[in-house]
């Protein structure tokens, strides 16, 4: 879905432009639900259209695209928060999803920040909650908890961070694919190297 949502953004043009950036948000959408650690997955696809787009289309276009991009992502992720407030009085797409860029995305971040360990990062995260243990972070109701220190770290360093996101995004890509399909986005969409050519 990711490979595929990549070609339908950046490599199909036509006139339904709109349409298509609300199916691919809609898709990015269902990534999210499926693997929770793509929650910022719309991020670089979003970084990376603007920055492409906003030479060849106007800006109030590029803002249109976006929107629709939103809109179908939020249609497909906004019913299944809504039911996870509702049951567990949080608003999130899953409490792995807090977990997983709390005990590994945040700790190697920054690990390849500050030049120590993953391990070091990891125990002084885990010294900002309130004593909580593994097993106690993976349940949706600490999920608030941990979110407020993944933002704080993600807030004080917000482009080094979405840097570090997008370079994630090859491997992201590669454990979607039901082929494992290695597709770098950074390549396909700096270097426009169609990962499907025209037969």
């Amino acid at each position: 879905l990711t490979v595929f949502s990549v070609y339908l953004l950046f490599f199909v043009s036509g006139k339904k432009a709109i349409l298509r950036a609300l199916f691919v948000g809609s898709l990015i959408g269902f990534i999210v639900l499926t693997r929770p650690i793509g929650i910022f997955l719309p991020l670089p696809f979003l970084f990376f259209y603007v920055l492409l787009k906003r030479r060849e289309i106007s800006a109030k276009t590029v803002l249109l695209h976006v929107l629709m991009f939103v809109c179908g992502s939020a249609a497909i992720l906004f019913p299944w928060a809504l039911r996870n407030r509702v049951a567990a009085g949080v608003w999130g797409i899953s409490s792995l999803g807090a977990y997983n860029v709390f005990s590994f995305n945040i700790p190697l971040f920054l690990s390849r920040k500050n030049g120590d360990s993953v391990e070091t990062n990891l125990a002084a995260l885990y010294s900002e909650t309130k004593g909580l243990t593994e097993s106690q972070a993976k349940e949706f109701r600490h999920a608030k908890e941990l979110n407020a220190i993944i933002k704080k770290y993600i807030f004080e360093d917000p482009l080094g961070f979405a840097f570090f996101h997008v370079s994630r995004v090859p491997q992201f890509v590669a454990g979607n694919s039901s082929k494992n399909l290695y597709v770098n986005i950074l390549e396909i969409v700096y270097a426009k190297n169609n990962p499907f050519p025209d037969k």
